[in-house]
C-alpha cells in the first residue's frame, strides 16, 4: 500500500534571522498521492519551484498550534 502523506524537508543555510530559523531553516515539499501541494513561482527568477524555503521552527510551531 502506497503512502499517501509525504514530507519533506531539506535543510538549506540561513545567514541571518533568530537562533532558531537559522538552525531549522529548509526547502519543504508536501505531497499527497503523489500530487504536489506545495508548488509555486520564484519570484527572484520567474521558474516553477517543488516548494518555499521555510523556517522549519515555525512550520514546527504551526503544527503544534493547529493539529
Amino acid at each position: 500500500m502506497p503512502n499517501p502523506v509525504m514530507i519533506s524537508f531539506d535543510f538549506r543555510p540561513l545567514n541571518s534571522g533568530s537562533p532558531e530559523e537559522c538552525a531549522t531553516f529548509g526547502h519543504l515539499t508536501i505531497k499527497i498521492n503523489n500530487h504536489l501541494l506545495t508548488c509555486g513561482i520564484e519570484a527572484e527568477n520567474n521558474t516553477v519551484c517543488d516548494g518555499p524555503h521555510v523556517s522549519g521552527y515555525a512550520l514546527a510551531e504551526w503544527f503544534v498550534w493547529n493539529w
